[in-house]
């Protein structure tokens, strides 16, 4: 009673949480037949200007028990420095994320130039207080 609950280790299969992390980062399978599975994706990476096709494949046949643990790091990885995913498209919808992109980075520029002039205000209050 009153205490918190530790969170619970997520116990699923290795399996199961690579199909999770598949759907959640918007991956599209490409191809399966034979042997690997290949996954695509689009992505806007940090300081492009210009959208990225990723490729992911794993072993479709586990001959070891850690192969879906390390699929899992390695599709981890592939977040870095990812600032959007979509699944694989082309046409529109690239250039609609590098737009969102670029307004994005404006509205970062805008917001650390209202912290600057809201510094100086601050600074100016004081030397007013100081002053009188």
């Amino acid at each position: 009673r009153g205490q918190a609950r530790a969170e619970q280790p997520d116990c699923r299969a290795p399996s199961e949480k690579l199909k999770e992390r598949l759907r959640d980062g918007h991956w599209t399978l490409c191809r399966q037949g034979g042997g690997h599975p290949v996954y695509k994706r689009t992505v806007v990476l940090q300081d492009a200007t210009e959208t990225t096709v990723q490729v992911f494949s794993h072993a479709s046949t586990a001959s070891d028990w850690r192969s879906m643990h390390n699929a899992l790091s390695d599709l981890r990885a592939k977040d870095n420095g990812v600032l959007t995913a979509m699944p694989l498209a082309d046409g529109v919808q690239p250039a609609l994320f590098v737009r969102r992109h670029e307004l994005h980075k404006q509205m970062t520029e805008l917001q650390a130039q209202v912290n600057r002039v809201a510094g100086e205000i601050a600074m100016n209050d004081a030397d007013i207080e100081n002053a009188y």
